[in-house]
């Protein structure tokens, strides 16, 4: 009876041995340091999960001002687009109005381009005509001025031919 003892209440306890003392020693050893351990991976895990906890509320908040600027962007994209549209619209109908105008002008310089080619046209044939008529007065200039020459030399042929008829008669009659 060397390893039992009797307690009154609960009946005849065994004592262990030594060396069945070091390895139940050892083996709760073991056990708490394996609790230990187990509570710091589980206060590292509630630390872990604290930590996650706050990266998710982090980026639940930049996901929520993320959703919100897309949101916005999404709007002045909207908004952009419109007015791009507006632009365009207004864009073709300057250049429609501009094409208008430009043709506009383009006809008109046509007509007033026509206009001057016949005004020219009719001043050439004036101009033709006053040379002509310049030729015929020229013409019948020079046709009175021949005429007016050949009389002239005729009214002094007959003169001459009358003075040299009167000298013969006077002659004549100085001579007689």
């Amino acid at each position: 009876m060397s390893g039992t003892r009797k307690f009154s209440d609960t009946g005849p306890v065994k004592v262990p041995d030594n060396q069945t003392f070091r390895k139940f020693s050892a083996v709760l050893i073991d056990t708490d340091i394996a609790m230990k351990e187990a509570s710091m991976r589980a206060v590292e895990a509630e630390n872990s999960l604290k930590i996650a906890k706050l990266e998710i509320d982090r980026i639940s908040d930049l996901l929520s001002s993320r959703t919100t600027e897309c949101e916005t962007l999404r709007e002045e994209i909207k908004q952009l687009k419109t007015d791009l549209e507006d632009t365009k619209r207004q864009t073709k109908h300057v250049q429609h109005s501009r094409n208008e105008e430009k043709l506009k002008f383009e006809n008109d310089r046509e007509i007033i381009r026509l206009e001057f080619g016949k005004q020219i046209n009719e001043l050439k044939v004036e101009l033709e005509k006053f040379k002509s008529a310049y030729r015929k007065a020229t013409i019948q200039l020079d046709n009175i001025k021949r005429n007016a020459d050949k009389r002239g030399q005729m009214a002094e042929n007959a003169e001459k031919c009358a003075n040299e008829k009167i000298e013969g008669r006077v002659v004549r009659n100085v001579i007689l």
